[in-house]
């Protein structure tokens, strides 16, 4: 009985493991042009409906001022393989001290994982234009 009991811990404790590894963070599915100075990622959720991905993205906007911010999925599948063409970049007005919320849907049922691309004009660094093609 000992040993059964000391075999489900360690699967147990096996599994945990496992599952922390796979655990992502928020910073896991954006990818910034540049560290966005003033507007932040506050929240990001996902759930499956209709076989398709529902994405919401928070943004908040510490600045007193108005903050443009220029945004696009890449929807990916479970070996992380584009399965979608390239979004075109859209533009959203994040109000001074104000919360954005954004919502997408997957256009494809293959999609089953996704990064978001985010950029603003007032980037530090790489990136810190408006991108092509917007």
């Amino acid at each position: 009985m000992k040993s059964l009991a000391k075999t489900t811990v360690a699967v147990l404790l096996a599994s945990l493991v496992a599952t922390a590894g796979i655990a992502q963070t928020i910073e896991s599915k954006l990818e910034q042009m540049g560290k966005m100075s003033y507007v932040r990622v506050v929240g990001l959720k996902q759930v499956v409906r209709d076989g398709r991905i529902l994405l919401q993205l928070e943004l908040y906007n510490d600045d007193n001022r108005n903050q443009t911010v220029y945004w696009r999925t890449r929807w990916l599948d479970d070996s992380g393989i584009q399965v979608w063409d390239d979004e075109p970049w859209k533009q959203e007005l994040v109000y001074s001290n104000q919360r954005r919320v954004l919502q997408v849907v997957a256009p494809t049922k293959n999609a089953t994982d996704f990064r978001v691309e985010l950029q603003s004009p007032e980037n530090e660094g790489v990136g810190s234009s408006k991108p092509a093609g917007s």
